[in-house]
């Protein structure tokens, strides 16, 4: 049975060590108290004056800085540390304080992956700030991130020269993982795939009201037998990154998601494992530019330069949704891509 360890990245903001409570009340609960003898679960923060490790808080404390701007280099060191706190294992799942994670279709999803080249991801993503190693390139989101000791190791290895660059992990993670397979004439879907992630409550519809996969993949739905099929669900909320006070009442979303998985089973864990290696390679791409997801074969088809210089002039991101946003007229790939002559309109 292949040995997982999920790691939750945090920071010393109270807000997150809220949030760290939340997590382990509710779905991380069984996984500390001992339900799978396979899954290990630890939190890890950074700004502390050296590295140590608490079980009993299940807290990995680091000597790097606790910044958003400096989360590899606060992961590459968690990494480094992973097998010396837990002993061997096979898989590193890689979320954060705002994701719920549905630990029984994670753990029988992982055991079934024969390829330890594969990276799994719930979202892909093709920004222009994501340059992995490029604009445009498919990037990786890092609240819900599947990866080998394989591919931690490749990370720990050519990520030296990251340490002090200053870009969310996720970011420098696709970066090393997109570098090393360009090189060995790999495509995306040679060893990029997604899994079903879901969003509960995440935005207020007025605010973002552009066809975010959101509004397909659940926001409120109270039903088990709809959530069982997803990996990970979507707590953070989203609006103005300024003020934490339109975060608030995501501590009752844990809850209320704990109370819908409590003393459940999925007793159709094979269909749901079917469906998320079907979603493999079906995968959906975020483009920032046009607040949309797009298939992969549309993807590749626009000219990544135009499409880089259009989202350079229509800067646009699915984090900061609100007025600001709705004052600009955004538009799908179909109404602004011209398949005839291969030209954004």
């Amino acid at each position: 049975m292949k040995k997982i360890l999920i790691m939750a990245m945090s920071c010393q903001h109270e807000f997150f060590i809220d949030q760290e409570k939340y997590v382990k009340e509710t779905w991380a609960k069984d996984v500390i108290n001992g339900k799978y003898e396979n899954v290990s679960f630890m939190i890890y923060r950074g700004g502390y004056d050296k590295n140590s490790y608490s079980k009993k808080e299940n807290l990995l404390k680091l000597n790097v800085e606790d910044d958003l701007s400096n989360t590899f280099k606060k992961t590459y060191f968690a990494f480094s540390m992973a097998e010396k706190i837990f002993g061997e294992y096979d898989y590193i799942f890689r979320t954060n304080t705002s994701t719920f994670v549905n630990v029984e279709l994670l753990n029988a999803f992982i055991q079934q992956i024969e390829n330890d080249e594969l990276v799994y991801s719930g979202d892909i993503y093709s920004l222009t700030e994501l340059n992995a190693p490029y604009p445009m390139c498919l990037s990786v989101r890092g609240n819900a991130l599947i990866l080998s000791k394989r591919n931690v190791e490749l990370i720990l290895k050519d990520g030296l020269p990251f340490l002090y660059v200053k870009n969310n992990d996720d970011v420098i993670i696709s970066n090393i993982i997109n570098s090393y397979n360009i090189k060995q004439g790999h495509d995306y879907k040679d060893y990029l795939r997604s899994f079903y992630h879901g969003w509960y409550k995440c935005i207020n519809a007025q605010d973002f009201d552009n066809g975010h996969k959101l509004s397909t993949y659940g926001n409120g739905c109270q039903d088990y037998n709809y959530w069982k099929h997803f990996i990970t669900i979507q707590i953070r909320n989203y609006g103005d990154l300024t003020n934490f006070k339109f975060r608030e009442n995501e501590s009752e979303k844990f809850y209320e998601l704990q109370k819908i998985f409590e003393g459940k089973h999925n007793e159709d864990i094979d269909v749901s494992i079917k469906m998320n290696n079907d979603r493999g390679t079906n995968y959906e791409i975020f483009i920032g530019s046009i607040l949309g997801y797009v298939g992969y074969d549309k993807w590749k088809a626009i000219p990544k330069i135009e499409l880089y210089n259009y989202e350079l002039n229509n800067k646009a991101s699915d984090d900061i949704p609100g007025q600001n946003q709705r004052d600009k007229k955004f538009i799908y790939v179909d109404y602004y891509y011209n398949k005839d002559n291969n030209q954004l309109i």
